[in-house]
């Protein structure tokens, strides 16, 4: 074959070629597939790829026998099983070997009431870390009955509620004890405290959830972890004094864009373009460490905005090397 047949037959249109011709309205279905795939992708992945957020905090109380603490937070399951019975999530936990693992609330859903995946969570978690929890605003939500039955079934699965309550922990033999309050005065201890959402106490329940705060709040400025479902109450956080707070709620504010809308479009009891939804914020000395939690919400999608994983190392100085 010369050249020149060669070039004529590179210049042949494909409509001459094949009998397959891509019509205008093959091309439109065409493009039409290809961005249902973009967006089914991009959906899943913005709600099934989990993210781990890492915090790295610094604090001088932190007592020096403790060392430093590395803590694993879930929050706002909702119920929300990931692939393969959610064992990348487990995995990726245990991987970090966090000293405890905290549950800021919404572990299950008010409408998807289920103890048989509150018992499976919590011993699976149990298995890398001591667990603590509080109830998020669905626990709250239920009927006194279920939600007798779902603390129930947290604590005879291993976890601690939390719920007005604070405990003391200790480092011993490179483990975390954990003791009761009256060890508080022990200057090589941590607290732990926890309050349970007020969303029982109605739309004025400021007041009433500072009072139950004032109950668990640290002695003699001693440092004091504290888990709490909800973020927008910082300025009584920090009115007590608390050094790190753990909480959830806002879902990262559901729908995100970067830049435009970097804490997302509406978070529950914050409204529209919230403040409190995801990540580290300070007032005085209390830091607030946000999940952006893991389940779905009323929306059950996200966008730009991936079930958040928190891992948390506190230390007393940043020169405080890794265990």
């Amino acid at each position: 074959m010369t050249n020149e047949t060669h070039s004529q037959l590179q210049r042949i249109p494909p409509s001459e070629i094949t009998l397959n011709v891509r019509t205008p309205l093959r091309v439109a279905l065409e493009r039409l597939f290809s961005a249902c795939r973009f967006l089914y992708y991009l959906f899943y992945w913005e709600n099934n790829a989990i993210q781990l957020s890492r915090y790295e905090l610094v604090d001088e109380k932190l007592p020096e026998t403790i060392g430093e603490l590395k803590i694993a937070q879930l929050s706002d399951l909702h119920g929300k099983v990931f692939r393969n019975r959610s064992k990348r999530l487990f995995e990726l936990m245990a991987k970090e070997k966090p000293d405890l693992i905290v549950v800021t609330g919404d572990l299950v859903d008010e409408r998807a009431f289920d103890l048989e995946y509150v018992d499976s969570t919590v011993r699976r978690a149990r298995q890398i870390a001591p667990v603590f929890f509080v109830t998020g605003n669905h626990e709250a939500d239920f009927r006194p009955q279920y939600r007798d039955q779902t603390l129930d079934a947290i604590e005879r699965a291993g976890a601690i509620a939390l719920d007005g309550r604070r405990l003391a922990l200790k480092r011993r033999d490179g483990a975390i004890e954990i003791l009761d309050d009256s060890a508080a005065q022990d200057e090589n201890v941590v607290l732990i405290a926890g309050v349970g959402d007020p969303a029982r106490f109605g739309r004025e329940y400021k007041s009433r959830f500072a009072r139950e705060l004032t109950k668990v709040a640290p002695r003699d400025g001693r440092f004091s972890i504290l888990l709490s479902h909800r973020p927008e109450t910082l300025d009584l956080y920090a009115a007590q004094g608390f050094a790190v707070v753990f909480s959830g709620h806002a879902h990262g504010g559901q729908f995100r864009l970067p830049i435009v809308m970097p804490n997302g479009l509406n978070a529950p009891h914050q409204g529209w373009f919230p403040r409190y939804t995801g990540g580290l914020y300070a007032l005085g000395e209390t830091r607030l460490i946000v999940s952006r939690g893991l389940g779905p919400s009323v929306l059950p999608t996200r966008l730009f905005n991936r079930p958040d994983l928190v891992i948390c190392r506190i230390s007393r100085s940043s020169e405080t090397k890794s265990r």
